[in-house]
């Protein structure tokens, strides 16, 4: 593997960490159908893993493998897991599209909430359009807005890009 472009994990404990990671990012553009609550139990494993990934056609596809390999070690159910897939696809492709340096993917798993992160170095915020029938793209964030519990866009810590994010919620809500 190119030393440019790796991969960490961190199978921690400390679920306050990820509580504070996620207010943080709750300032940005923020879409989805309702605000998630991030709060976990005292005993909630966090789960963590990242990778760096060259801004190419490829990558959208070596993220799909790296996330899919995490997800069946987590126990994700398949249809959860195809559905958080979709979405990172979108969100790399984009990423790629747009960036001129490398790509960031996160994902984190605390308790039932999955949260995926992409970063790269644009600055140009994604826009969620309504492409008409005839339209050859325009359609990954309608995807993302309408599979996932919420997403947002936050500006990266060293202000040199953009974060695009989204939440899903493994666990079935109660009827």
């Amino acid at each position: 593997m190119d030393p440019r472009y790796e991969e960490t994990i961190d199978n921690g404990s400390s679920a306050a960490s990820s509580r504070a990671d996620a207010r943080s990012v709750s300032g940005g553009l923020c879409g989805g159908r309702a605000p998630t609550d991030t709060r976990s139990s005292p005993r909630s494993v966090v789960r963590t893993v990242s990778r760096q990934l060259p801004p190419t056609a490829r990558s959208a596809s070596v993220s799909r493998r790296f996330l899919a390999g995490h997800l069946m070690v987590w126990g994700v159910m398949a249809e959860r897991r195809d559905e958080a897939l979709l979405l990172l696809d979108e969100l790399v492709a984009n990423a790629v599209r747009h960036a001129q340096g490398p790509v960031g993917v996160t994902a984190t798993l605390v308790g039932d909430l999955l949260r995926v992160s992409v970063g790269d170095d644009s600055h140009r915020d994604p826009i969620l359009q309504r492409p008409g029938v005839e339209s050859t793209s325009g359609r990954g964030l309608m995807l993302v807005d309408l599979l996932a519990d919420r997403w947002g866009v936050s500006p990266a810590a060293d202000d040199l890009g953009k974060t695009v994010w989204f939440e899903i919620r493994l666990a079935a809500e109660p009827l």
